[in-house]
């Protein structure tokens, strides 16, 4: 590995590394899934000084080094962001959508989901963004969690007009959603050959279908925030159709599908942290 960490050097490590933090006392961030001789893979992630930083994980030539060094679990590296405010490198895992925005030398991150919304960083902010409560885990690592709920999720609903051989034909409702929210999605869960969307007659959004496992989602900002009537078509899929599909679905001793498994919404919201 030989590779150079702060003042020392790390000979061998089964860990991957990811980035740095920059400040006063250096902080090398590293993930790692592998599984030790003797040991389990690390499930959580944690911060500590090189000098405990697991043996089965890192050897550092002589002296362990003076440095910070965090080490993700998969999931976390997947969700980590390195973020800067006020002079000072920071590390923040989150598995919202997150995006940073830096005006006037003041860092704020946005974040956006459909549940309540939380962080982990490390180290630990100057102060507590406004909005947001703290608390510390045993890992090294501080916990935000936004006092905002989640937000009450819109309803939808929908029914079968029509169906022949070719094609079955549903319309879905959703109620308007003014109520602060950022964005609505539908999740339709459908099996057949194709989906379209329409309104008022108009052919607005369309989709493939891959496999009963990935509901088509659509997004409905886009097309306003008050209530939607659609029209759904529904494309029948043969038995025999030459496509490739991951998993097929049940054909329940049909020849072909076309039908709405159900459909779900998902209300999202924004959240702004000033650092």
């Amino acid at each position: 590995f030989n590779m150079k960490v702060a003042d020392g050097l790390l000979k061998t490590s089964l860990a991957t590394p990811l980035c740095v933090l920059n400040n006063q006392r250096k902080v090398y961030v590293f993930y790692s899934a592998a599984k030790p001789a003797g040991f389990l893979a690390e499930k959580d992630s944690c911060v500590c000084s090189a000098k405990d930083a697991l043996p089965s994980l890192y050897q550092f030539e002589d002296e362990a080094p003076d440095c910070e060094i965090v080490t993700l679990s998969r999931e976390d590296a997947l969700n980590a962001h390195k973020v800067v405010a006020n002079g000072k490198e920071y590390l923040v895992v989150t598995d919202s959508v997150l995006f940073q925005d830096n005006e006037d030398g003041k860092t704020k991150l946005e974040f956006e989901d459909f549940k309540k919304i939380s962080f982990k960083a490390s180290p630990e902010f100057e102060k507590v963004p406004k909005g947001f409560s703290a608390k510390k885990c045993g890992c090294g690592f501080t916990v935000y969690t936004c006092e905002q709920d989640a937000a009450e999720v819109p309803k939808v609903s929908y029914e079968k007009i029509s169906e022949d051989e070719k094609t079955a034909v549903y319309k879905i409702s959703v109620e308007s959603w003014q109520n602060g929210l950022d964005d609505l999605f539908i999740d339709i869960e459908y099996a057949g050959n194709c989906a379209r969307l329409y309104e008022n007659g108009k052919l607005i959004d369309d989709g493939i279908f891959v496999g009963e496992n990935y509901p088509w989602s659509i997004g409905l900002k886009r097309y306003g925030k008050n209530a939607h009537e659609f029209t759904l078509e529904i494309d029948s899929l043969k038995k025999d159709a030459p496509v490739f599909i991951e998993e097929w679905p049940d054909f329940a001793g049909f020849d072909s599908l076309k039908k709405v498994n159900g459909i779900k919404t998902r209300a999202f919201v924004k959240v702004s942290a000033q650092l």
